[in-house]
């Protein structure tokens, strides 16, 4: 146990020298892979202090709804009403979900969702893309709008440009890029600033 203590601290003491990374991962139409890859930019997002508590958390439910469109509306082509009816399956192992028949059936199969990921201590920047069809850009609600946030729909792409400081579509609607800069406050709590 001490050594596992030990080698934790360690880990940590090295992300904390860390002064930039680059890292890209082509995901298989696999749900489970969305938690440790959002976990593990929250990690290393931590280990750079380049950003607050709020900040990772911020970081963390943008990119996990990037990926979780780009996999479920993307890839596997899945819409929003099909979400809803087949959610208490998703939840239960009952029978098999419309996840699971997807991700048996050509074409859904064979896609994969491209993910890039760059921090450096002054942003970080993630490109997330789906091989589906993509969706119509113009359609997505203004953050500022009144009730953007309100229903199901269009919801996840809301939350991604509240979060983001910039949220970019390719022109087909299965590629975005989500900026996120340093936190002043990041940078005054490891007395960076003068």
């Amino acid at each position: 146990m001490l050594s596992l203590a030990r080698a934790d601290r360690t880990y940590e003491k090295l992300i904390s020298c860390l002064a930039r990374t680059e890292f890209t991962f082509l995901l298989e139409a696999d749900p489970a892979l969305i938690d440790p890859l959002v976990d593990l930019v929250q990690q290393v997002v931590a280990g750079m202090s380049f950003a607050d508590f709020s900040g990772r958390l911020r970081i963390g439910i943008a990119l996990k709804e990037s990926l979780l469109n780009a996999l479920f509306h993307g890839s596997l082509e899945i819409t929003p009403e099909q979400m809803e009816q087949v959610e208490h399956k998703l939840l239960s192992d009952q029978e098999p979900s419309l996840v699971d028949q997807r991700r048996s059936q050509t074409p859904y199969r064979d896609r994969r969702v491209f993910v890039d990921v760059r921090v450096s201590g002054d942003e970080a920047r993630f490109v997330i893309r789906d091989e589906g069809q993509g969706f119509d850009v113009s359609a997505v609600p203004d953050p500022e709008a009144p009730g953007a946030l309100e229903g199901e729909k269009g919801r996840g792409l809301s939350l991604m440009r509240t979060f983001m400081d910039e949220v970019t579509f390719n022109d087909t609607g299965n590629e975005v890029t989500m900026v996120r800069r340093r936190e002043q406050e990041a940078e005054t709590a490891t007395g960076t600033d003068s």
